[in-house]
């Protein structure tokens, strides 16, 4: 991944960051390229070159292609414009699943120029239920809302022919730099830089355009303007100083300088506005800046499978709260938008499998813990919940089970699964290690809720019914009657399969012991359970870890 400049970050984080896009943006979408759309305008034009020595003759020149085509129909661009409507028309990928697309929208820049005439940017931010408005025409550049995200086009818009910037006369009408639309990007480039993506070395036209809007803006000061970037996709380092020349800075995604397929360059794309949008957002954050609403992306969704897919599952007897520390610190940001981002419908169904593959990790994370109103029901989100439930020590901690007890809609989906017999195990012996330390040290809370899910796993509510399980059972008979010697309600728990563990009375009496705390004495559990009961896995009875 490139090393994003600070100076970048703090762009994006400001809203000080101008977006320009071009075609490959969307190259991932299966849009029609731009050649083959002139090829199918050139087939159907009488009296024209064949495409190929066409092609050949202009030296590739796709501007002076399509002048040749323009003046093959008498100067109408009509026949190019209906041929482009066409197949821009058919059907592609929807954009929503694009990486690339939805992490623009997380920009949250206030203008994104275009050259590309279809509605993809605009579409996006309709589905995603955000405020947007075209600027495709001088009445738009005066009337434009400020309050809505600017899509200016900025060389036309398909639903208005006049505007099409198709040939190489028109191009050169542009350089004349005397538009509205010109003048507009002058102006919202004052105290702002630009992000050009999506265009490749070839596009003379962004250095051009670039070079003379440099050579109009010579009367601003120096500290007025800020440096601006195109993201490419491969190096070149003698074009990348042609770029310097003219005040762009160059960041390359791809260092190997492969040749890439369009879903690998989508996929780097929208790794790199992930990130960029991921650091910008955790900036105005702790600047106290304005929050935003972010969307989880595809980008986002992939990069957080990586992470889950490089963790190790939990080992050892303790199930129950714990912070992960390589999913903390520098990764947080990602936990953070897969969690608590909105995510559009088409990406829900691999939305729920990251949340469900990230929640084994998770259990000491806050977002996590509202993502679960969201989630359908699953074994993952099962066991995420018994986790929270289960977590001692530390205040966090509880805050985080205080969190989720409230959430009256996760409880039905919560008790739909069944745990099996090693988690069961890791909940049996967490509760006698409870038992021991209530009995000699102190009282707290702790041992409400995993006696809670004792009664449920010997109930059978809460355990995989199997030969295999029934010793689990037994064993959690006899903790409950244990911890019955220090807390006569816990024989009263009556679990809720669609509600939270109902443990008021019980909370009551511990908060009583813990005012007037003495140690008591409370029979082995060996000596109960002699013979009949296997141990768990974590093995004898331990006192409880201090800090409880």
């Amino acid at each position: 991944m490139v090393r994003i400049p600070e100076e970048l970050v703090a762009l994006a984080a400001e809203r000080r960051l101008i977006p320009f896009v071009g075609a490959g943006f969307s190259a991932s979408l299966g849009l029609p390229s731009w050649q083959s759309m002139l090829r199918t305008v050139c087939e159907k034009a009488d009296g024209a070159l064949d495409f190929d020595d066409l092609l050949a003759a202009t030296n590739g020149d796709l501007l002076q292609v399509a002048e040749y085509l323009y003046l093959k129909h008498d100067k109408q661009i009509g026949p190019i414009r209906h041929v482009i409507d066409r197949r821009f028309g058919a059907t592609h990928t929807d954009p929503l699943e694009s990486g690339p697309h939805v992490e623009l929208v997380n920009l949250g820049a206030g203008q994104i120029y275009t050259t590309n005439y279809d509605d993809i940017i605009e579409s996006v931010y309709r589905s995603l239920n955000l405020p947007v408005t075209p600027v495709i025409l001088p009445k738009d550049v005066a009337l434009a809302d400020t309050e809505k995200t600017q899509v200016v086009k900025y060389h036309g818009d398909l639903t208005h022919e006049r505007t099409l910037v198709l040939t190489e006369s028109a191009y050169y009408k542009r350089l004349d730099f005397e538009s509205p639309m010109d003048l507009k990007f002058r102006s919202d480039l004052l105290g702002k830089s630009v992000l050009f993506m999506g265009y490749s070395f070839r596009d003379i036209n962004i250095r051009i355009i670039w070079f003379k809007l440099m050579e109009m803006m010579r009367d601003i000061p120096e500290a007025d303007r800020r440096p601006s970037y195109i993201v490419r996709i491969e190096s070149n380092p003698a074009l990348e100083e042609l770029y310097a020349a003219v005040g762009l800075k160059t960041l390359v995604l791809s260092p190997r300088n492969a040749v890439l397929e369009d879903g690998e360059r989508t996929r780097l794309l929208g790794d790199f506005l992930l990130n960029l949008s991921m650091r910008a957002s955790t900036r105005a954050r702790r600047r106290g800046g304005a929050i935003q609403e972010v969307f989880v992306s595809a980008a986002a969704i992939a990069l957080a499978h990586e992470r889950a897919e490089s963790m190790k599952p939990y080992s050892g007897a303790s199930f129950g709260f714990r912070y992960t520390s390589s999913l903390m610190g520098p990764d947080e940001p990602i936990l953070s938008r897969i969690f608590t981002g909105t995510v559009p419908p088409s990406l829900f169904e691999s939305w729920q499998a990251c949340a469900e593959a990230l929640l084994p990790y998770c259990a000491g994370i806050k977002s996590a813990v509202f993502a679960l109103e969201r989630l359908d029901a699953s074994q993952a989100l099962t066991n995420y919940v018994v986790n929270v439930l289960t977590a001692t020590g530390a205040e966090e901690a509880r805050q985080l089970r205080a969190d989720l007890i409230a959430m009256d809609s996760v409880w039905p989906k919560a008790w739909k699964f069944r745990l099996d017999g090693e988690v069961a195990g890791e909940i049996l012996q967490g509760l006698s290690r409870e038992i021991r330390y209530q009995a000699t040290e102190g009282a707290d809370e702790d041992l409400a809720y995993m006696a809670e899910l004792a009664t449920r796993i010997d109930q059978g509510l809460l355990l995989v019914d199997s030969p295999e399980t029934a010793p689990y059972r037994e064993r959690a008979r006899t903790l409950l009657d244990l911890a019955a010697q220090i807390y006569p309600e816990v024989l009263a728990l009556t679990p809720d399969q669609s509600g939270p563990p109902a443990v008021a009375d019980l909370l009551a009496a511990i908060e009583t012991r813990r005012e007037n705390f003495r140690p008591v004495e409370v029979a082995n559990e060996r000596t109960i359970a002699r013979g009949r009961v296997p141990r768990s896995s974590g093995g004898s009875v331990a006192g409880r870890a201090s800090g409880s």
